[in-house]
């Protein structure tokens, strides 16, 4: 009817085989578009339609466009479709997370033989320069892409991410030859995440001597991460797969802290950002208090500092806090390792009304050299009648 020689039988079967199906096509449309609903058949319906034009489309027969129009026209009129009109209907999926432009998806789909024959840099520019935050929720894209797109096109060249995108990082790579679909999928796929990690012992901090003991790192995953691994930065663990959101080590692993250090514990895999966990050993501080009658220094000695009633871990390099109590006939004093210190502490705080400056004549007497289980503390004291009970901050 709109073609310039006669077809061979085969091919007028073949030819009106595809007429048919379109036809059909269109009806099931028209019925679909009366309903005014929004489901995914309606797309899978428009994706078919054209792939049944595409059959048409594909003869060697020479057809022009316009051609081409006037057949669509023609066989489906029942369904009050024009050529190309599909390519103009709203497709609008059931949104389940985060919102989707599926505009460019579906228009991206539908010149999708174009992108691997002659358009490369059609597909590789979209996959690099759009700007979207589909999700795994988007079901309706996500079952478009996985069910209609089966048996696509190859990469006509390798292909270099350059930026991160939906499920795709800066630098991942296709080569050609290689499905479009896979890309896809790895476009619409959310990334995976790794969070709460931690071991069974862990303690932000940990005292200088001591030996850590662990038996088992836990974390929590999305989305399926794959390739993981755990490290430290101690050579104990290197690169140690693990799988699930537990990982047991066949004998407790144990690490010694004996020389003050930071131990970090890292876990990694694919497409993940590497998630840390650290503990720093550190040298214990000392709250005590001494009874007295008189306003001469006591002495604080070894024996004193180890047996003081308060004992805390802090990092100290900039300020010590720990809570006081001293009564008018009690002289009080906090130990602080030098080592931890770098110099001498210059002020004290309680509150907004009440702090100083340390030093001779002030309520915080000058630190004093006391020798503990070999190690040099600052000893800092404040006297007699000078009631306290709160925490007290030394700082500079």
């Amino acid at each position: 009817m709109y073609y310039a020689r006669t077809p061979v039988e085969y091919e007028a079967l073949f030819i009106s085989r595809s007429q048919q199906r379109i036809a059909e096509l269109g009806a099931q449309l028209a019925d679909e578009f009366s309903r005014n609903d929004v489901d995914n058949y309606k797309a899978e319906l428009i994706v078919e339609l054209e792939y049944a034009i595409g059959v048409l489309n594909s003869t060697d027969l020479a057809w022009s466009p316009d051609d081409i129009r006037m057949m669509i026209d023609y066989y489906t009129e029942y369904a009050e479709l024009t050529a190309f009109g599909f390519r103009s209907m709203v497709f609008e999926p059931t949104r389940l997370a985060q919102s989707c432009d599926c505009d460019t998806i579906l228009t991206m789909i539908q010149n999708i033989n174009n992108t691997a024959d002659s358009n490369y840099d059609y597909f590789s520019n979209w996959i690099n320069q759009v700007n979207q935050d589909w999700q795994d929720g988007d079901t309706a894209i996500w079952d478009y892409i996985n069910n209609v797109v089966g048996g696509a096109p190859v990469l006509a060249a390798d292909l270099i991410s350059e930026q991160s995108t939906g499920g795709i990082l800066e630098g991942d790579q296709w080569a050609e030859g290689d499905l479009i679909e896979d890309v896809l999928r790895d476009l619409l796929k959310p990334l995976p995440t790794i969070e709460n990690f931690t071991f069974d012992s862990w303690v932000d901090l940990i005292e200088i001597g001591e030996t850590l003991i662990i038996t088992q790192f836990t974390w929590t995953s999305e989305n399926a991460p794959t390739n993981i691994t755990i490290s430290d930065n101690q050579g104990v663990m290197v690169d140690v797969p693990v799988t699930g959101n537990v990982f047991t080590p066949p004998t407790p692993y144990p690490y010694n802290f004996d020389f003050g250090k930071t131990i970090t514990w890292t876990i990694k895999a694919d497409k993940v950002e590497d998630v840390t966990i650290d503990v720093t050993s550190v040298y214990a501080s000392y709250f005590d208090k001494e009874t007295t009658a008189t306003d001469d220094s006591v002495t604080i000695t070894e024996a004193i500092v180890l047996n003081a009633v308060t004992k805390i871990l802090s990092r100290t390099s900039e300020d010590v806090t720990l809570p006081v109590s001293t009564t008018n006939v009690e002289q009080g004093f906090i130990a602080v390792a030098k080592a931890q210190t770098f110099t001498p502490y210059t002020k004290w705080r309680v509150n907004d009304n009440n702090n100083a400056t340390i030093g001779v004549g002030e309520f915080i007497l000058p630190p004093v050299d006391v020798i503990v289980d070999g190690v040099t503390y600052s000893a800092y004291r404040w006297g007699y009648r000078s009631p306290l009970i709160d925490n007290l901050k030394l700082l500079r």
